[in-house]
């Protein structure tokens, strides 16, 4: 009888492998129930990128907010009144839209857990 692996065998545990590496890369260890990609270095990289993204917008619209009132007297009514694209109105991490106060031009994030950005 010869001894060593088999193609099958060698097959197998090769797909076992990229199972493992795919789970681990997609966050999908005790992801059950929970956001897919919430877990693992793609989901942490992504929530990064989120974040930066979420104070860019905010910068700009915070920096818009500011040369409105500058230019005119006092803040606008509405984050309407800028003429930024929506795009940049929405918070990228919930896709809402940015919660305004016009009477002291302070702008932020419904999203729970970005609300202090």
């Amino acid at each position: 009888m010869r001894k060593g692996f088999t193609l099958i065998s060698t097959l197998a545990t090769i797909a076992i492998i990229l199972i493992l590496v795919a789970a681990y890369f997609t966050g999908g260890f005790g992801t059950m129930g929970a956001k897919a990609g919430a877990k693992g270095p793609i989901g942490q990289v992504k929530r990064q990128t989120s974040t930066v993204e979420l104070r860019s917008n905010l910068q700009q619209v915070r920096a818009a907010i500011e040369m409105r009132a500058q230019s005119e007297d006092g803040f606008p009514a509405s984050l309407d009144e800028l003429g930024l694209p929506e795009e940049v109105l929405k918070c990228p991490v919930g896709k809402q839209r940015f919660q305004y106060d016009p009477a002291t031009g302070r702008v932020w994030s419904p999203t729970p857990g970005y609300e202090n950005l």
